[in-house]
């Protein structure tokens, strides 16, 4: 199973799934499939194991939990799949740890990502290094594509370090948990920080604001940015309005 897991075959997975003893991935075994899974970016994968029993919340063998460390990476589909809370059978992520990522993922806002992954090599802000940006399609089973900006660090000595840019959208996602009010104005803020139409922090900012109890006002806000002299934020605002007024729930005159 970790072999397929690695791969990323969710076909295969699920099938070793159905055959395996139940509460055999309570311990210490479906933390390690759980391991992979996040460190291989499979939020699907990640799904399936957290649907068979393994504990979202249980530390790894380095201590570190597995939801505080995707708000620290910017693992936002694999956050996201950690602390969903609609599935009745699947073992809740206690609420300290879920506000504790939040904190993780709010303090990465501040910060240059390179800058942060060079002062955790040790590295000084001059010091030769590669640095990679590489756009990565997320692995998840959404109804539209999905994409996040990894950055890698790699000193010369072979040391590296890495992070996913979606950082705002965990945020976003989080606060949304918690009911935690923010202006539509700091969702758009986030969205145009990178203004990438097909990545996370686009998307979750939609998601948020096209909400069906705040579906009214959303309407106003964005029909009143139709016409703004940024092509990003028009962007945003038709698709905005589009999304509302493709709901079931038909909004008000």
């Amino acid at each position: 199973m970790l072999t397929a897991v690695q791969a990323g075959d969710a076909d295969s997975v699920e099938k070793l799934l159905r055959t395996a003893p139940a509460d055999a991935l309570a311990g210490d075994a479906g933390s390690r499939l759980l391991r992979a899974a996040a460190f291989a970016g499979d939020a699907d994968v990640v799904a399936s194991l957290l649907d068979a029993g393994v504990d979202p919340a249980r530390p790894w063998e380095d201590g570190v939990d597995p939801v505080s460390w995707a708000a620290d990476f910017g693992a936002y589909e694999v956050l996201w799949e950690l602390t969903y809370s609609g599935s009745s059978w699947r073992k809740q992520v206690p609420q300290h740890v879920t506000r504790g990522a939040l904190e993780i993922a709010r303090a990465w806002l501040t910060l240059d990502p390179e800058l942060e992954l060079r002062r955790r090599l040790g590295a000084h802000e001059d010091e030769p290094a590669l640095v990679e940006h590489v756009r990565i399609t997320i692995r998840h089973e959404w109804p539209w594509p999905r994409h996040a900006t990894r950055i890698r660090v790699t000193l010369a000595d072979g040391r590296k370090a890495e992070t996913q840019i979606a950082h705002r959208a965990i945020v976003t996602d989080l606060e949304d948990q918690f009911d935690i009010s923010v202006s539509r104005d700091e969702l758009l803020a986030r969205a145009l920080f990178h203004a990438d139409p097909e990545s996370c922090d686009w998307r979750q900012a939609q998601v948020v604001l096209a909400q069906p109890w705040s579906a009214e006002g959303s309407f106003r806000w964005a029909a009143d940015l139709v016409a703004h002299p940024s092509v990003d934020t028009r962007r945003f605002a038709t698709e905005l309005l589009h999304s509302l007024g493709c709901q079931e729930q038909p909004l008000k005159e």
